[in-house]
């Protein structure tokens, strides 16, 4: 009897330790930092291209402003008169822009006969990196016509300054309306507004 009262309570002394050792490690915080749940980061937004975009190497100019052709008759004389002016440029970088400019006149005929060159090289600044519908500022420097003294053409160092708006009109056509400021050789500055430029990108 004595002997299995010793049994049953070294019995229940063994099982009450194994619960309070169990209970202890369930309760016990893991040593183990549970490693973080990487999110994979959202992919970047594609950027939505515009149909405006500047893709387009080069501009060409042509300003109807000064262009013109007259002809006209004196008596037995017959008279002609050509103005032109085109300008081209090219996509540098981003928004920037670099070209030349020729201005060409010929008045044939007549008591008195003209006929000139002008030919200068510009910078453009566009306000946009869409060179069709912006804002820009020009500069630019050359050989420019005037009058001396003596009333006889003569060409002469100049440089001018100025800004205009592209306006879209039809696929790769803009209007171009553009003012400037010149100073040519001596003489005092002149302000120029041309109403009728047009420029074809490609």
């Amino acid at each position: 009897m004595g002997r299995f009262q010793g049994f049953f309570i070294s019995g229940w002394m063994a099982l009450l330790t194994v619960t309070f050792f169990t209970q202890a490690t369930l309760a016990r915080p893991s040593s183990k930092a549970s490693a973080p749940v990487r999110t994979s980061a959202p992919a970047p937004a594609t950027p939505m291209m515009n149909s405006w975009s500047s893709e387009e190497m080069y501009e060409i100019q042509s300003s109807l402003s000064g262009g013109q052709y007259e002809t006209s008759k004196s008596g037995s004389t017959s008279i002609s008169a050509l103005e032109a002016k085109l300008s081209i440029a090219k996509l540098i970088k981003n928004n920037i822009q670099g070209g030349a400019e020729l201005s060409f006149y010929n008045n044939s005929g007549g008591a008195v006969s003209r006929s000139y060159f002008q030919i200068a090289g510009f910078g453009v600044y566009n306000l946009t990196s869409i060179l069709k519908d912006t804002y820009y500022v020009k500069g630019g420097l050359g050989l420019f016509n005037t009058i001396n003294d003596t009333g006889k053409d003569e060409s002469k160092f100049g440089f001018f300054a100025g800004g205009g708006k592209r306006i879209p009109l039809w696929n790769q056509i803009t209007y171009s309306p553009e003012a400037r400021i010149w100073k040519i050789g001596s003489q005092d500055m002149t302000f120029s507004i041309y109403f009728l430029n047009l420029s074809l990108f490609f």
